[in-house]
C-alpha cells in the first residue's frame, strides 16, 4: 500500500515522519492498516471524531444529532492537525463510499 512504499526506496521515508487517519468511519474495529501502522511505528489514529452509526445521516438531517456540520469538520480539521504535527507525510483515508 501507499505506507509501505513510502517506507521503501526510492521514498526511504523514516516511519515516525509519516502518519495516518481516518477521521470519519463506519467501522470502529481495528483494521489492517492500523495494524501495520503499529507493527511499523508509524503514528495512527485508526478511528476519528465521526463515526457513521446506523441511521447517522438521518438523525443529521433532521437535525437529532449533537453536532453542527461546522462542529463535524472543526473535528476533523483539529485531528488532522494532531496527527500531522512534526510529520513530512499524512495519509488522509476516507469512508470508501
Amino acid at each position: 500500500g501507499i505506507l509501505g512504499s513510502l517506507l521503501r526506496p526510492p521514498h526511504n521515508y523514516p516511519p515516525s515522519s509519516l502518519a495516518y487517519i481516518k477521521p470519519a468511519t463506519q467501522c470502529e474495529q481495528t483494521q489492517l492498516v492500523t495494524q501495520y501502522c503499529n507493527k511499523h511505528g508509524i503514528q495512527a489514529c485508526p478511528v476519528g471524531p465521526i463515526v457513521y452509526y446506523q441511521g447517522f445521516t438521518r438523525a443529521f438531517l433532521n437535525g437529532e444529532t449533537a453536532h453542527t456540520s461546522l462542529d463535524l469538520l472543526e473535528q476533523v480539521y483539529a485531528a488532522v492537525n494532531d496527527v500531522a504535527r512534526g510529520k513530512d507525510v499524512v495519509i488522509i483515508d476516507g469512508v470508501g463510499y
